[in-house]
């Protein structure tokens, strides 16, 4: 049956208009998904410690309010190891490659808009170490543009130190 619509479509002028349009509009509701479901990240390494002197590295600015309370703020000291910058799209994980060992894989699952607020993200994010055992397999929802934070991760070589992962992604 539409094997035939189509041969009718394609023969008449009118009806190849309706074929493309109905194409054109397709390809643009693919583009547009697409275009909604990605994001501009930053990835931040962090070294917690109480290691004098106290403080919050400048780099981490786009962090500090959430450093500064629980559980975080039982920390004195945040120093920036690395900064990742990452484009992601929905259904594609990016790795990063951890300054200390281990590797990150980082994913925008979906981004939900809703007229007058802010695009909402739901990311997967998923921490092995060096040796390729899994430390953190998780899932969060959040406002564009609000900071993320898990801790808890070893610092090789640092007794009383702790690996803290800041992420800041921003819907496009």
């Amino acid at each position: 049956m539409t094997e035939g619509f189509v041969r009718f479509a394609v023969r008449s002028t009118r009806g190849l208009a309706l074929v493309a349009a109905a194409l054109t509009a397709l390809m643009m509701t693919a583009s547009t998904a697409a275009a909604q479901d990605s994001a501009a990240c930053d990835v931040y390494e962090i070294e917690a410690s109480n290691d004098d002197p106290a403080g919050i590295d400048k780099g981490l600015a786009s962090l500090e309010s959430k450093l500064k309370k629980p559980p975080f703020s039982g920390w004195k000291r945040f120093a920036l190891v690395k900064k990742h910058q990452k484009n992601l799209r929905s259904g594609r994980a990016v790795g990063i490659g951890l300054a200390g060992g281990g590797n990150l894989s980082l994913e925008v699952r979906d981004v939900t808009r809703e007229k007058g607020k802010k695009p909402r993200l739901r990311l997967s994010l998923q921490i092995d170490s060096a040796g390729g055992k899994r430390l953190v397999d998780a899932t969060t929802q959040g406002d564009s543009g609000d900071p993320w934070l898990v801790g808890g991760l070893p610092v090789k070589g640092k007794a009383g130190a702790t690996g803290v992962i800041g992420i800041v992604c921003t819907a496009k």
